[in-house]
């Protein structure tokens, strides 16, 4: 089952938190690793970056733990279809008793018409007294034994027949079932997966206009005392 990679997320927070280093004046920060040259954000901006730094950093930990819940998903899927193929392997075993059944009372029908033949040959065939009590004894005893193998084999078959159609449409139920969450899965693994390459779009962007600039930590400090 091939699962999309798993999102590293936990990097990529990292790279949010770097920074805030230190100008020989101690007045000016940079939010990622901005070139000391690098044009200073207004306070206008640096609102905007860290709004948009902490959006950010909470749409990494949500996707995280959507990450981990669809894997953990995803490895469910695997346990239930390696148990759909040993439903489905029993099943095959059982067609394969179906298999041998229907050769046996094949079998059995050459028998029954084999007899019929000896029969009517029987009748018709003209044969000393003595000859034809012990004919008949034989066609008796085959008849005896015709009867109790067609006996066994309406029960057998019947056993058969009851077995597979209830586990039979058992399985077919589980498979269309698995097949649904299968499905719903994929939808949602590849939904996730659009979410992150939109995040890893969001995060370059920030990065290339605000990790890449410099702030005064005036600013900074006048937007945390929310002025």
């Amino acid at each position: 089952m091939q699962r999309s990679p798993s999102l590293l997320l936990s990097g990529l927070v990292l790279a949010l938190c770097a920074g805030s280093a230190l100008a020989a004046d101690g007045k000016i920060s940079s939010l990622g690793k901005a070139n000391p040259k690098a044009p200073i954000l207004s306070k206008s901006e640096l609102k905007a970056c860290l709004a948009q730094q902490a959006k950010i950093k909470q749409t990494a930990a949500d996707l995280d733990q959507r990450v981990q819940a669809v894997n953990a998903e995803g490895d469910d899927m695997a346990k239930r279809r390696d148990a759909l193929k040993g439903e489905t392997d029993a099943f095959q075993k059982k067609n394969d008793a179906i298999k041998d059944f229907n050769a046996r009372q094949a079998a059995f029908a050459e028998r029954a018409k084999q007899w019929n033949a000896d029969k009517k040959a029987f009748d018709e065939q003209e044969m000393s007294g003595s000859e034809r009590k012990s004919r008949a004894r034989d066609l008796q005893t085959r008849l005896d034994e015709l009867h109790k193998d067609e006996a066994a084999l309406n029960t057998e078959g019947q056993t058969l027949a009851a077995a597979t159609q209830n586990e039979g449409a058992t399985l077919q139920s589980h498979q269309v079932a698995f097949n649904e969450a299968l499905d719903a899965w994929k939808t949602r693994q590849s939904a996730l997966q659009k979410e992150r390459d939109a995040y890893e779009l969001d995060r370059e962007e920030w990065q290339q206009t605000c990790g890449n600039r410099r702030f005064r930590e005036d600013d900074e400090t006048a937007l945390k005392a929310g002025k």
